[in-house]
């Protein structure tokens, strides 16, 4: 074999060896994706608790070792899920350059959406926290709280604009923006609980229905004004009695 050859035959079996580990990393790239995605579904329709690896892996059709190459923990899986809601709630509660409070109501509105793609976190999060301390931390976390500054500088911002009452001060706002996220975590326990046979839209609609509610006692008349338009955009409010009818 000429010199010439044997270089081009050298970087031929180089390039196919390249070409191999570039497909395996795509592969296992898709399969850590594969992976979470249908853990968050399962855990969604089944319950964090009651699926496990050998599970998960059965589903897929692959071995519990593909899994645990990526994951080598359950408790792994579970964090990861979480990191994902996080990055998905951090995208979404941002300080827009004019805030508004119809523009407010909607952004809660893709929270409530959010957590409910992520459903299965807030039906199990007392235990989780207990078992996965670092899984609190995302929700404790650094990023937690900056998330909520977001929200009573938005407050602010709709107070300053006129929307808000002018009187609310620092700590109205902070137990505003803690109201805010108590209901974003808990209605999807509690629309589990309380109305277990309506659909998730009907709950959704039925606990921002309760936000504008409460938030009617803080604005402004023109805030009020927006208040309604983000109404006018629900379902007809729910009657929250409606399971205890004959």
């Amino acid at each position: 074999m000429s010199r010439f050859s044997a270089k081009v035959s050298s970087r031929f079996l180089h390039c196919q060896v390249f070409w191999k580990v570039c497909m395996s990393e795509v592969r296992e790239g898709g399969l850590r994706e594969r992976i979470l995605a249908r853990a968050l579904e399962l855990y969604n329709e089944e319950g964090i608790e009651y699926v496990g690896v050998r599970e998960l892996a059965r589903d897929l059709g692959v071995q519990a070792g593909n899994i645990s190459y990526h994951f080598p923990t359950k408790d792994d899986i579970v964090l990861a899920i979480g990191l994902q809601l996080r990055e998905l709630n951090d995208a979404t509660v941002r300080l827009p350059p004019h805030p508004s409070l119809l523009g407010f109501m909607e952004m809660m509105r893709q929270v409530f959406r959010n957590h409910h793609e992520f459903r299965c976190l807030f039906l199990s999060l007392p235990k989780l926290f207990i078992q996965n301390p670092a899984l609190a931390d995302v929700y404790v976390g650094d990023r937690e709280v900056d998330r909520r500054q977001v929200i009573v500088d938005y407050l602010r911002g709709l107070s300053q604009a006129g929307l808000l009452r002018a009187d609310l001060g620092p700590p109205q706002l902070r137990r505003l923006a803690s109201f805010c996220a108590l209901v974003a975590r808990g209605w999807i326990g509690d629309g589990w609980v309380s109305y277990p046979d309506a659909s998730p839209e009907w709950r959704m609609a039925h606990y921002l229905h309760i936000v504008v509610d409460h938030f009617a006692g803080y604005t402004t008349p023109a805030g009020l004004e927006e208040l309604e338009a983000f109404r006018s955009r629900l379902s007809p409010a729910p009657d929250p009695l409606r399971r205890f009818h004959g």
